[in-house]
């Protein structure tokens, strides 16, 4: 009877060694695709500034990205079926700008400063 136990905890660890691992992965390729959504929001928004002629002298400028949705910058602000909302901010530090994009998400929240 020894011998059967340790193959029955030895399966059972290696099916929840296997589960986390698949775990794992699925949350890994989520949250992907909301840093892909960020990535795509700093060159709308790039695009956007050079375009718009926005005027970075204050330093700082926030765009809402329903903004750069509405003006066709980009065509989604939504994972999936989970609509973001946020923006990116520009910081013009000296002969180049900086975008960093912030989202709110119902699944995911921006991880940048």
């Amino acid at each position: 009877m020894g011998k059967k136990v340790y193959i029955a905890w030895g399966f059972l660890v290696v099916s929840i060694i296997g589960l986390l691992v698949f775990i794992g992965f699925e949350t890994n390729k989520q949250i992907s695709d909301y840093i892909h959504l960020e990535n795509e929001l700093e060159e709308a928004a790039s695009i956007y500034v050079h375009n718009e002629n926005v005027d970075l002298t204050g330093g700082e400028v926030k765009i809402n990205i329903k903004k750069l949705k509405n003006k066709g910058y980009i065509d989604s602000i939504s994972v999936g079926d989970d609509t973001c909302s946020g923006s990116v901010i520009v910081t013009n530090n000296h002969m180049k700008n900086s975008y960093n994009a912030q989202i709110k998400c119902k699944k995911y929240k921006s991880l940048k400063n």
